[in-house]
């Protein structure tokens, strides 16, 4: 049931991200629709025994129940509270409860934040719906579910997003700015050469597994450097052209 409870709310709330205590008080204003809406409307199977016969397992569950069933079937919850449980019952419409979980639901996204790191705010959201009581008395109208938007990002992969952070110590911190001039007074070094030479100048401290982490370290470098280079050419070229002045 809890399993089954947790795919429920997941696919009602999405797998966005949600920042802010107004996105608090929307998911808030959705579960207590979701809780009632699961309690007393969505049934599960329980596993009843479990049995292996060398490779083959089998299962044995009992029939679909609601945990509001169940409720009322066990002989361990005294009557006063499943009387309680039952008027509540009687007071719900499970349309009525899908159509506010819709609009909840419409409420929750304005407050999600894409793969660019920007809050959505393109979802109108109405609060008729949400503003009314659960009764059965109240008359309903149906929303169009076949053309209503559902919300779906696509699923980002962080991996390939540029990476600002380290997560361990650099290793040729205290030495870059020797490593820096070596390159500076002789470009076709590389980071094998360097690598070994920062091995026999610094025993025990660098190793020849350090060399591909060396290379990143210098081909970022030489990047910078080339950036560099191309705006104080453009910075020489601007200022050398001067102002041609015509006599006639």
């Amino acid at each position: 049931m809890e399993e089954k409870n947790g795919s429920v709310v997941r696919r009602l709330v999405g797998y966005d991200r949600f920042e802010g205590w107004k996105a608090c008080e929307a998911l808030a204003r959705l579960y207590r629709v979701v809780r009632l809406y699961v309690n007393f409307y969505q049934p599960s199977m329980k596993l009843l025994e479990k049995e292996r016969i060398g490779a083959k397992v089998s299962k044995k569950y009992d029939d679909a129940k609601t945990p509001f069933q169940r409720v009322l079937l066990s002989e361990h919850i005294n009557q006063s509270t499943k009387e309680m449980l039952r008027l509540e019952y009687e007071k719900l419409d499970p349309v009525y409860l899908l159509t506010q979980l819709e609009s909840l639901q419409d409420e929750l996204w304005k407050y999600s934040w894409d793969k660019r790191g920007l809050a959505q705010d393109n979802y109108i959201v109405t609060d008729d719906v949400v503003n009314k009581q659960l009764s059965k008395d109240t008359p309903v109208i149906i929303a169009d579910r076949v053309n209503r938007h559902y919300h779906k990002n696509d699923q980002v992969d962080f991996r390939k997003s540029p990476r600002t952070w380290r997560t361990r110590k650099d290793p040729f911190e205290h030495v870059w700015d020797e490593i820096r001039l070596r390159m500076e007074l002789a470009p076709e070094n590389n980071a094998k050469k360097i690598i070994m030479w920062l091995m026999d100048k610094y025993p025990d401290k660098f190793s020849i597994g350090q060399t591909r982490t060396l290379q990143r370290r210098i081909a970022q470098w030489r990047q910078n450097q080339a950036s560099q280079e191309e705006k104080l050419r453009d910075l020489m070229i601007n200022e050398s052209v001067p102002a041609l002045n015509f006599k006639i």
